[in-house]
């Protein structure tokens, strides 16, 4: 039901006919409705667990068939981006200088592939570098307003990034200041 702000929300409603017209239509009608928005919000977060967990076991389940990691990354961004519904996931290895490189892509039909683009973000060794290296997660609905520094928001656009989600992976790299 769409409330009076237009707002949906979901209802759970019972009604009970006391009578009935000459006709055999409903004559009077008593009837409850219950505000059910917290138990569907609920629902769908034990949906997306669900969902989150067996990408996570076909994860696993690929990385133990096959010891190679290019082939154990390939099918991890594809599984990502099939689970997260994106356009684009790619695994982005940064180089001694901070600059990097697509290493892996999983990318829509639709899209250009960067794989194996070199990327030098201005930005990055200055203002992002320490807080990825202590696990930072970054998640950006949208490039454009989201307070971004403007060179940051420049590279994204570059590369047609409308919204952006930035997992560190940290493997015998050093950070300075960390």
């Amino acid at each position: 039901m769409q409330r009076a702000d237009g707002e949906w929300c979901w209802l759970c409603s019972q009604e009970t006919v006391f009578s009935r017209n000459s006709d055999g239509s409903p004559g009077q009608i008593l009837g409850t409705a219950k505000d059910i928005n917290h138990r569907k919000l609920n629902e769908e977060e034990v949906k997306q667990q669900r969902e989150r967990e067996r990408l996570v076991s076909r994860i696993a389940e690929r990385i133990h068939q096959s010891l190679d990691l290019q082939t154990i990354l390939n099918t991890t961004v594809a599984d990502v981006r099939q689970f997260l519904q994106t356009d684009r996931v790619i695994v982005y290895r940064f180089e001694k200088n901070w600059s990097g490189v697509v290493a892996v892509e999983s990318v829509g039909e639709s899209w250009n592939s960067i794989l194996g683009t070199t990327i030098k973000d201005p930005c990055f060794e200055k203002a992002y570098v320490n807080n990825y290296g202590q696990g930072r997660i970054q998640v950006v609905e949208d490039v454009q307003t989201s307070g971004l520094a403007q060179c940051y928001t420049d590279l994204l656009t570059q590369y047609q990034v409308k919204a952006n989600l930035v997992l560190p992976i940290t493997q015998g790299i050093s950070f300075g200041g960390c």
